[in-house]
């Protein structure tokens, strides 16, 4: 694929010559790295059956932009167009938005860790996030995503998917599983992160790995990227997405179902890198939930993939035949292996909770 002139000429009218190639592993935007003579940039084109409010989205990141410009670190940054009128530009053909960033030379990201202490910088870059957010009012963001991390609602949604889906799909036994496991913390039900008890912040909304770059060769971040879903929520839901993609050391998409296990030593470094910068910010209700956030948001995952599958794979796209069926057995799998292994976790959480009291002495 290529990208209109027209469209780098929005962002960059001095550039006549360059080059196009496909970049990361997102499933969502078109993200290519566009090589010029002035230098890299990445160009995304928005999916707006996902987000279709662009410009809800782009005034939310530049919120986020501004508020984290007094910080040393960088900071993912968009380009205002030429000529003045706003951040995205519009396809004359396809009347698709883009967008367009300066790339970051001598960066990585990672699908899998290359080693814990690569999650525990993970998990420290995105608890600074929320933490440097959080003089801000999450009701001047837009939700970019209605209901995005509404648990009960994906629920719901996959009922009725479920029950309007053909027969031959009902006959899937992943739905019993999924009704089991919809009462497996029920302290908590699926409300339990909506809780008024839990306070609410602006949260990154969709942290894995891969929305981190690091530095090449080494556990060091250069920023947090991918902020379309910035917006109110509580940074629970960010560590258990974290430890939902990076606790098991099989792909997302594996086939390997009994294969899937939760890792303790990266569990570990999720919990340690969120509790180091967190740890003595949390209220009791945060404490007690934070294995219950990881269950949960594997659990929303497999309930949207399984969705998804049954309503023809038009949100999250597929590989093959049946690819988001693949990945909807195998979160589920992941969230039973959160609610085996509870006590243990648990434990776990404890420890660094006390480790984080001690250091704020």
């Amino acid at each position: 694929m290529t990208i209109c002139p027209s469209i780098v000429k929005t962002f960059l009218p001095a550039v006549h010559d360059f080059h196009v190639t496909p970049l990361g592993s997102g499933l969502i935007h078109g993200t290519f790295l566009v090589t010029t003579p002035e230098g890299p940039y990445v160009f995304q084109e928005l999916n707006q059956s996902v987000f279709n409010d662009p410009h809800a989205v782009m005034a939310n990141i530049l919120k986020v932009q501004q508020a984290l410009e007094s910080y040393p670190e960088p900071t993912l940054t968009f380009l205002p167009r030429a000529d003045g009128f706003g951040f995205l530009a519009a396809d004359a053909d396809s009347g698709n938005y883009w967008r367009c960033a300066p790339h970051f030379c001598n960066t990585v990201t990672y699908d899998t860790p290359p080693a814990p202490a690569y999650l525990r910088a993970a998990a420290r870059a995105f608890a600074s996030f929320s933490r440097r957010l959080s003089t801000l009012d999450s009701s001047q963001f837009h939700a970019t995503i209605p209901r995005f991390h509404d648990t009960p609602f994906r629920y719901e949604t996959f009922q009725k998917a479920w029950k309007n889906a053909p027969v031959e799909l009902q006959a899937h036994p992943e739905h019993q599983l999924m009704e089991q496991l919809a009462g497996a913390f029920p302290e908590f039900g699926l409300a339990g992160l909506l809780a008024d008890a839990v306070p609410q912040g602006v949260t990154h909304n969709d942290t894995k790995l891969n929305n981190c770059l690091f530095h090449k060769g080494r556990p060091e971040i250069v920023c947090v990227i991918d902020l379309d879903t910035v917006m109110a929520g509580s940074w629970l839901l960010d560590f258990g997405d974290l430890a939902r993609t990076a606790v098991c050391a099989l792909p997302e998409d594996t086939t390997e179902v009994q294969a899937i296990a939760i890792d303790t030593d990266r569990f570990t470094a999720v919990v340690d890198g969120y509790l180091e910068v967190l740890g003595s910010t949390l209220s009791a209700p945060e404490e007690k939930r934070i294995v219950y956030a990881a269950f949960l948001m594997t659990f929303e995952l497999a309930l949207r993939f399984f969705t998804d599958h049954l309503q023809n794979d038009r949100y999250f796209g597929r590989k093959f035949p049946g690819h988001n069926l693949v990945r909807a057995r195998s979160q589920l799998r992941l969230a039973q292996c959160f609610c085996e292994q509870r006590e243990q976790l648990e434990d776990i959480v404890q420890q660094a909770l006390l480790g984080s009291q001690v250091s704020a002495v």
